[in-house]
């Protein structure tokens, strides 16, 4: 262990301490999307599956984000197609809470993916032939956002299922130790109970109760005069299903981290999503009702 330290001190004193200096642009990040887009393609082809979906296409300005929440949701499905063919499920890698995250992040998320698309490749014996991406210019990172969320409605296909209510149920769990996170950092009294399920709640209860935790989220970032977004412009979707309530916790998990960057927190990593079943809309209305409850005592981020 001793001879593991040095060794540690000696590769720091020696590493250079810069900055990244690649400057990457939404254009860059969509080459990438587009080849991640044409891998799903083809993997569909592979299995014969020609049906094909639609998904709800955003038109707020977004931000990277919110993108970056997206890949996680495009890794999350690879990994339930994984399980599907037999291999591992894969733990999906959080992030360091920052206050801007830039193309670049979201740039080396779609390499994750394509790597991980290139393995399940190698794994079931399939032959690479994904052509070279053409150029493209005036991309932005709504239209990169949404391109993800064409790929993810399409990996739905590839496994059988899109999500289900004890998947969300994971990610209403996320959200709820993220915001125990800022009641804790904040050292508020909490003394907060989850109220009464409701029975017979479906999935559009569960949506307009994280829309109304995306309100209070931008309340609080209000107070840090961190730039907020337009919460009912993700208001967008006619049918309701797991799968959009799954994309629209994702949007409060992005949110929720410039507030924990604000607060200083840099190493409060979002939990891991736990394995849960036999979840109910009713228990995600329940917990995310829980989380805006705790969000609710915070009236000052002094």
């Amino acid at each position: 262990m001793k001879h593991y330290f040095y060794i540690s001190l000696l590769l720091a004193s020696i590493m250079p301490f810069s900055s990244v200096a690649v400057e990457v642009t939404s254009n860059d990040v969509y080459v990438q999307i587009y080849l991640i887009n044409e891998e799903i393609n083809f993997l569909k082809r592979f299995f014969n599956i020609t049906q094909t979906t639609q998904a709800p296409e955003m038109k707020a300005v977004l931000l990277p984000r919110h993108t970056w929440q997206k890949t996680y949701e495009v890794l999350y499905k690879i990994s339930i197609f994984r399980q599907k063919v037999g291999l591992p499920f894969i733990a999906i890698p959080s992030r360091d809470p920052i206050q801007e995250v830039t193309h670049l992040h979201i740039y080396e998320q779609s390499l994750r993916i394509l790597t991980e698309l290139t393995l399940l490749k190698f794994y079931l014996g399939i032959p690479d032939k994904i052509a070279s991406p053409p150029a493209f210019s005036g991309k932005t990172v709504t239209n990169n956002f949404n391109l993800l969320s064409h790929i993810s409605y399409q990996i739905d296909l590839l496994n059988g299922t899109e999500f289900n209510p004890s998947a969300v149920f994971g990610q209403a769990m996320r959200i709820y130790e993220d915001v125990n996170m800022l009641v804790e950092a904040l050292e508020l009294k909490d003394d907060t109970t989850p109220a009464t399920e409701k029975a017979n709640s479906g999935p559009a209860d569960s949506f307009t109760m994280a829309l109304q935790l995306l309100q209070e989220i931008k309340r609080i970032q209000n107070l840090a005069g961190i730039e907020a977004i337009d919460v009912y412009a993700f208001n967008h979707a006619k049918n309701i299903t797991p799968t959009e309530v799954f994309g629209i916790t994702g949007i409060i998990l992005a949110e929720l981290q410039t507030i924990k960057a604000y607060l200083g927190l840099k190493h409060a990593f979002t939990p891991l999503a736990n394995f849960y079943y036999d979840k109910t809309p009713g228990d995600v209305v329940q917990m995310l009702g829980w989380s805006l409850k705790k969000l609710q005592l915070i009236q000052s981020l002094n």
